[in-house]
């Protein structure tokens, strides 16, 4: 799913949940996120680490309020409640090759931080 102001109201005003990637295609709108996540301390921080196919990854999950966000005109509709970032390290163990990489998400959520980094660390985790 994209990050889109409409389909974003659509599934708030019916009553959904969403769960969706902020990309660089949203510039504002992701330095306006990553200012209220540098600005602000987490609501509930989780990790994980998975070992397979050669490589080592670790990911940490922060979880963190984004109520102010929501009076934004463009986004008001959507109602807004939390940014998740995911920092990756990634080690390919046969190659020696070391990454990392951060990436934010936006969900209608709120509350139940474990339960929602527990339930979708594999969609977190996957590029979209």
């Amino acid at each position: 799913m994209h990050c889109k102001p409409r389909t974003l109201e659509i599934i708030a005003q019916s009553g959904g949940s969403y769960l969706v990637g902020l990309k660089e295609n949203q510039k504002e709108f992701l330095k306006q996120v990553k200012h209220v996540v540098e600005n602000q301390p987490f609501l509930f921080q989780d990790s994980e680490i998975e070992k397979g196919h050669g490589r080592i990854e670790e990911r940490s999950y922060e979880f963190f309020d984004l109520l102010e966000m929501a009076e934004l005109q463009r986004w008001q509709n959507c109602k807004l409640k939390t940014a998740i970032k995911v920092s990756r390290f990634r080690e390919e163990m046969k190659i020696k090759k070391r990454s990392f990489e951060q990436s934010y998400y936006l969900t209608n959520e709120v509350g139940n931080y474990e339960e929602l980094s527990k339930a979708d660390a594999r969609s977190l985790a996957s590029r979209d």
